[in-house]
């Protein structure tokens, strides 16, 4: 088998008879919270320092990727996307998408297993990756929102933020 390049690893198609289902299994009796990495963005980060592995199919990724597209951060945050197939690995960067572009994992769960050595926890979407620590720092999509639009230090850059009607869909009626 040839090695590629970090940048252009994907993951195999989804093949639940070598690897099953996707389960998302959570003993009752643990006391750690489903979204355990609850770090924040640093006040004023370079550009190019934070990516964010998100998920069309998920709508948490997507409220993530609309306050980052609002909040005018398309050129200081990265993000990509995991195929909308879940195997039995869990989500994974296939061809339909690209490889995810930070590190070459071929799963969301490696960088999961890169921030917490031996990770047993549930890998979920979207995941905020801060390039300079080399880990996941945030892992629930309220958090990453709420830091996206105050952490970076600048107002909107695309839209007036005061005129609500800015945001709206030119068929909408507001009253």
């Amino acid at each position: 088998m040839s090695k590629l390049p970090r940048s252009s690893r994907l993951a195999s198609p989804v093949d639940t008879a070598a690897h099953g289902e996707c389960r998302i299994s959570r003993r009752p009796d643990d006391p750690r919270p489903l979204c355990r990495f609850t770090g924040h963005v640093v006040e004023d980060p370079q550009p190019g320092r934070y990516h964010i592995d998100a998920g069309w199919c998920c709508p948490w990724s997507q409220r993530v990727t609309i306050t980052r597209a609002l909040a005018g951060l398309e050129d200081a945050v990265t993000v990509s996307y995991v195929d909308n197939q879940r195997g039995g690995r869990g989500r994974a960067f296939r061809e339909r998408y690209g490889p995810g572009p930070v590190n070459g994992f071929t799963l969301l769960r490696h960088a999961y297993e890169a921030t917490e050595e031996g990770f047993d926890g549930h890998v979920s979407m979207p995941a905020l990756w801060d390039r300079h620590l080399a880990r996941v720092v945030r892992n629930d999509f309220a958090g990453i929102g709420i830091d996206l639009a105050t952490r970076f230090g600048r107002p909107t850059a695309s839209r007036d933020t005061t005129d609500f009607t800015t945001f709206a869909h030119p068929d909408w009626t507001l009253a």
